[in-house]
């Protein structure tokens, strides 16, 4: 019989060293991220900051920011495909070294119309809420921020901002007046951000990577962002609750409503003019995995590497399909399906 355990006894030592080790590497992945993150930012000083439009003051290290949590969490069951978190992140950091070797092709160097800098700096901000708008919908963001986004975003428990974002009024004959409206919801609310790129609909790629960009610069101290239209019913804490439990999992993910093996629209006829993208555009016959745009949900780091990916890609004016599909399969970025991210119109 001890013939027989010793075998055994080995076994479970084996097991044992094994499990020990897998769990060690777990439980350190965050120092170990940030220290070979430390060499990104050393690339993002040399090659980043001659030219990329940045704050004054920025550093390099807002834009390597990490959030790891290392507990675990039932969130993962929500997807519709699980990621090892380990190899994910891993796969990221090394994607991201390389992207960040890159020229710079896209300048995203627009002028800030209105930019309330300091609107993250109010509250110790912990979910920043970003939601894309035209220059006209007044009214939309009433009640936005009259509803329950407004709401949860105003109890000083919750840690979270809300921000407008938009571009600069379509040249008309109440171009004027539309432009002083705004400047009169600025100075009442304080939480419109606009570029001076013209807000049309085929910009709204250029107004998706300004989100992007103001997040980075003027909030790095946040968590999460929520990215969320001006015309859609959400359930915001629980979207918050997803966010956070899926960040107790991954380092760097996209948490939305996903989807896998969509086609280009080719149809140029009327009805479907608004979506359509011709082959030299995006050659593809489908596009890669990516999240729809009402509704997203990631970390600052996420964000921040999703910037620089949008300027170092070549463009495609669908902003979710480019930002959640093109940039983040760059990165190696995870795209979680989660159930709790659902909208509606």
């Amino acid at each position: 019989m001890r013939r027989l355990q010793k075998p055994k006894l080995l076994f479970a030592i084996v097991l044992l060293i094994s499990v020990s080790l897998y769990l060690a590497l777990f439980f350190n992945i965050k120092t170990t991220y940030r220290e070979r993150m430390h060499a990104l930012e050393l690339l993002l000083k040399e090659r980043l900051f001659d030219n990329a439009t940045t704050a004054p003051g920025q550093n390099a290290a807002s834009f390597v920011a990490s959030t790891v949590s290392t507990s675990t969490s039932h969130s993962a069951m929500n997807t519709t495909k699980a990621y090892d978190p380990i190899q994910a992140a891993l796969a990221t950091e090394r994607a991201a070294a390389e992207l960040l070797r890159q020229p710079v092709v896209n300048f995203h160097d627009y002028e800030y119309l209105r930019n309330p800098v300091g609107a993250c700096e109010v509250s110790e901000t912990e979910v920043l809420f970003v939601v894309p708008t035209a220059p006209r919908n007044f009214e939309r963001r009433k009640r936005v921020r009259a509803g329950i986004l407004g709401k949860y975003v105003s109890a000083p428990s919750n840690n979270a901002t809300l921000l407008f974002f938009a571009g600069a009024p379509n040249c008309t004959e109440s171009t004027p007046k539309i432009q002083s409206h705004l400047d009169d919801e600025f100075r009442t609310y304080g939480d419109l951000v606009q570029e001076s790129f013209v807000d049309v609909y085929t910009n709204i790629r250029l107004k998706a990577v300004s989100m992007l960009r103001w997040a980075v610069t003027y909030c790095k101290h946040a968590k999460y962002v929520i990215r969320t239209d001006d015309d859609v019913m959400v359930n915001v804490s629980r979207i918050v609750s997803a966010l956070k439990r899926t960040g107790t999992v991954y380092t760097d993910f996209i948490l939305g409503n996903r989807k896998d093996g969509w086609t280009p629209v080719r149809n140029t006829s009327e009805d479907y003019l608004k979506y359509a993208v011709s082959e030299e555009e995006y050659p593809n016959s489908t596009y890669p995995r990516f999240a729809l745009g009402g509704l997203l949900g990631y970390p600052l780091s996420t964000v921040t590497l999703l910037y620089q990916a949008a300027l170092r890609t070549k463009p495609l004016w669908l902003d979710d399909v480019y930002i959640t599909g093109i940039c983040a399969s760059r990165l190696k970025v995870p795209v979680l399906n989660d159930t709790e991210f659902v909208f509606q119109h």
